[in-house]
């Protein structure tokens, strides 16, 4: 098969996989497998139509680009050195009871001819409900396209070589590793370590976090042995590095900007970028720190539709939050957005809610594939324009940025003003209070010792008067004494 990642095509035809198995623009991770070929220019994004698009359901496009990317040589590569015991499925699904008739029928018939919208349906649907944990591990085999494993003797060898090699797991130190988990870890990471395989990325550069959150669950399905749970982990770890993180992130946006476009624009005129959390998201949705009914779906879906599901769910969130991302603004909103609050919440309820979104996965890859092989061949004018534009609408940010910071520190120090001044209000208040008060007391005491004074000195005028009275008395007594001598003088002279 050709594997020719830089060619828009159509989800669901031939070929065609979830995700990009090598980006295309120079600082991706891998080198493009072949010369690009050059398409047209790109169109406006705006009320651009999808090329090559199908009537097919979103789910069907993926389950079948799915399917054909499990057949991948570069999905396989660790499975064609280690794997030399055929897997016998067909009498493992003949002795599945009778009530798992939808999924004995789907495990002995799925394929490209199987896949149609009414069985994808049912499938989105049987998965919401829960997959019985007899079915789950043929279902992994069966889906991904596991036809073989390393015997029992591989196996062990390169277990006690695992051993002996002291290898150390990525487990986290909140996390105990069971002792069959970390079994499972010694021998992944000593094969991808330790045993060469061309054309694959380093160790280093591989998906151990989501590895062994997918390990964690593998390990507690029944009936399924160590050296199957390996393979599904080989498949898992090929499925991951194959992804383009910047095309996951790109379409992620374009289905959060025609889904939620209300959301969107709110968030994007704050001038938050979401790429972290949607990076963040990717490997932290099937993890411990999830619900492990919801993680343990997502599982399920990923591997029957690809990482491509996630931006279902993604937009289903983002549908959900709208109240609260609209009532916030600047930093409260990226530090929502970002908290652990934003994803603590994730059910059943949400996967219901993403099955009902159809994002326009054809348009968003033609748009990005256009925009990554015109950058490469030369014609990246676009580009170009989009970078300055970002350049100078960065500059902008940091600039409103900074006024926002001048205008806050000026507005601290005016609320820290007011402050002072309020308390300096008050407690010239409580002066002013204090002294009409004693103003009072001192003009009551005043009139009081006015009205004293005025009394003795009314009780002395009287004083004074009585004494110049009784004066006046004596002489009126002494005149009146006279008056009566001299009277009885002059009555002797006339006679």
């Amino acid at each position: 098969m050709t594997e020719n990642p830089t060619t828009p095509v159509e989800l669901g035809s031939p070929g065609v996989d979830s995700v990009t198995p090598s980006p295309i623009s120079p600082n991706s991770d891998k080198a493009p497998l072949a010369p690009p070929n050059v398409p047209p220019k790109l169109p406006p994004r705006s009320n651009s139509a999808s090329t090559k698009d199908s009537g097919d359901s979103v789910g069907k496009k993926l389950a079948l680009r799915q399917n054909e990317l499990y057949a991948w040589n570069s999905m396989n590569m660790h499975a064609d050195i280690l794997a030399n015991t055929p897997i016998q499925l067909k009498e493992r699904i003949e002795k599945l009871s009778s009530s798992e008739e939808f999924w004995a029928r789907l495990l002995e018939n799925y394929g490209p001819q199987y896949i149609t919208d009414k069985i994808v349906e049912e499938i989105e649907q049987a998965v919401i409900a829960g997959v019985p944990s007899e079915v789950r591990p043929l279902l992994y085999l069966k889906i991904m396209q596991i036809r073989a494993h390393m015997d029992s003797t591989m196996y062990n060898g390169i277990f006690k070589k695992a051993k002996l090699a002291q290898w150390e797991t990525t487990q986290p130190e909140t996390e105990a590793y069971s002792e069959g988990l970390k079994e499972i870890m010694q021998v992944f990471q000593y094969c991808i370590s330790e045993i060469a395989v061309p054309n694959t990325p380093d160790s280093s550069h591989r998906a151990l976090k989501i590895v062994e959150r997918v390990a964690h669950f593998l390990v507690e399905l029944p009936e399924l042995s160590n050296p199957e749970i390996l393979a599904i982990l080989f498949k898992v770890d090929a499925l991951f590095n194959n992804l383009s993180k910047e095309e996951f992130c790109y379409k992620a946006s374009r289905s959060l900007e025609d889904n939620t476009p209300q959301t969107f624009l709110h968030i994007v005129k704050q001038g938050i970028d979401l790429s972290s959390l949607f990076r963040n998201f990717l490997l932290s949705v099937i993890g411990l720190d999830m619900d492990e009914d919801f993680s343990i779906r997502v599982l399920d879906f990923v591997v029957f539709e690809g990482f491509d599901f996630l931006h279902r769910i993604l937009t289903a969130v983002f549908e959900q939050k709208e109240k609260q991302i609209l009532d916030l603004n600047g930093n409260e909103l990226y530090s929502y957005i970002y908290s652990n609050e934003f994803l603590s919440d994730l059910h059943l309820a949400t996967l219901e809610a993403a099955l009902k979104i159809a994002p326009s996965f054809v348009k968003y890859e033609n748009e990005y594939h256009l925009m990554s092989v015109n950058a490469i061949s030369g014609n990246d004018s676009e580009l170009t324009n989009l970078k300055e534009t970002n350049e100078d609408l960065s500059l902008h940010l940091k600039d409103l940025k900074s006024k926002t910071e001048s205008l806050s520190k000026t507005e601290a120090e005016i609320v820290t003003q007011l402050t002072e001044y309020t308390e300096k209000l008050k407690e010239a208040q409580e002066e002013k209070e204090r002294l009409s008060k004693e103003e009072e007391e001192l003009r009551a005491k005043y009139a009081q010792l006015t009205m004293n004074e005025n009394l003795t000195n009314l009780v002395n005028a009287n004083k004074d008067i009585s004494n110049e009275n009784a004066e006046l008395e004596a002489q009126i007594a002494e005149l009146e004494k006279q008056i009566a001598t001299k009277s009885a003088k002059l009555k002797k002279v006339q006679k």
